[in-house]
């Protein structure tokens, strides 16, 4: 029978290792984390390293740690896993009128429009236009919420 830590890094290891990912990338990385959670580094670095099949974070700890590095690309690992999507969603609503808030909304998605065109011209999306394709997608997403926002005030 697996253990906690093997089922969690093995049924889950998209999401332990793009956790492990961004605790490292995170300023301070695993000392910053140990000094908020009290925990000693080393056993936050064996909970979180998705090949140590010894340890793992209890949930307490893991929901912690999304927290404290705003894991963003994991919760979008788990959300993806459910077939749904973080996207960013404006703090407040501006204010300007509907529309203003509007004629964005469609800007942004003329935006789209003209970037996928003129990337697929070649009839693909090399590595710098699906980049450029992801970013005006966001602003689209996150002019669709600030609308949405907007009209169910």
């Amino acid at each position: 029978m697996a253990t906690h830590a093997e089922r969690l890094k093995t049924h889950h290891a998209a999401v332990m290792r793009t956790l492990h990912g961004e605790i490292r990338r995170h300023p301070g990385g695993y000392v910053e984390i140990a000094r908020e959670t009290g925990r000693p580094v080393q056993t936050l670095i064996n909970m979180f390293n998705p090949h140590s099949m010894d340890t793992a974070p209890p949930a307490d700890l893991l929901l912690d740690v999304i927290e404290i590095v705003q894991a963003r690309a994991t919760v979008n690992v788990i959300a993806g896993g459910l077939g749904a999507m973080l996207s960013p969603v404006p703090e407040s609503v501006p204010a300007e009128s509907d529309s203003a808030a509007f004629q964005h909304l469609v800007g942004e998605a003329g935006d789209v429009l003209s970037a996928g065109t003129k990337s697929l011209s070649d009839g693909r999306f090399d590595a710098h236009e699906r980049v450029e394709m992801a970013r005006e997608l966001d602003e689209l997403i996150a002019a669709a919420a600030a609308m949405r926002r907007r009209l169910r005030r």
